[in-house]
């Protein structure tokens, strides 16, 4: 059986609206790293994402593991509980692994509460 998936939405057009890399571990199926290109996030098709996953867990009879946002209550931890029939806690980190691009990207921003910096508010 493998070990990961890339799961996939596509849009109208036949491009990719929104995607995911799924990894077994530990007995569960987790959503590791996903995204949506820019030009389909008013259609939402990270929740046909979210869907696909559960349909991909349900077929390896594996449990679902979406993880959680940057901080309880936040909104990608809430987009992510309107999908679950249980929550357990999660801890976050923050990597940077190319300091460089990082920095570029940050221009020069700070925000001591936020990670990526560069996508916060």
């Amino acid at each position: 059986m493998p070990a990961s998936w890339l799961v996939t939405v596509t849009g109208p057009d036949g491009d990719t609206a929104a995607a995911a890399i799924a990894a077994v571990s530990d007995g569960h199926l987790h959503y590791y790293l996903g995204g949506t290109a820019d030009v389909h996030r008013a259609a939402s098709p990270a929740k046909n994402l979210m869907s696909g996953m559960a349909d991909l867990a349900d077929k390896l009879a594996l449990p679902l593991n979406l993880g959680g946002g940057m901080g309880q209550g936040d909104s990608l931890a809430s987009f992510k509980t309107a999908f679950a029939n249980r929550a357990s806690g999660f801890v976050a980190h923050g990597i940077v692994c190319d300091p460089a691009a990082y920095e570029r990207l940050a221009g020069g921003r700070t925000h001591p509460d936020f990670f990526p910096v560069y996508r916060a508010p």
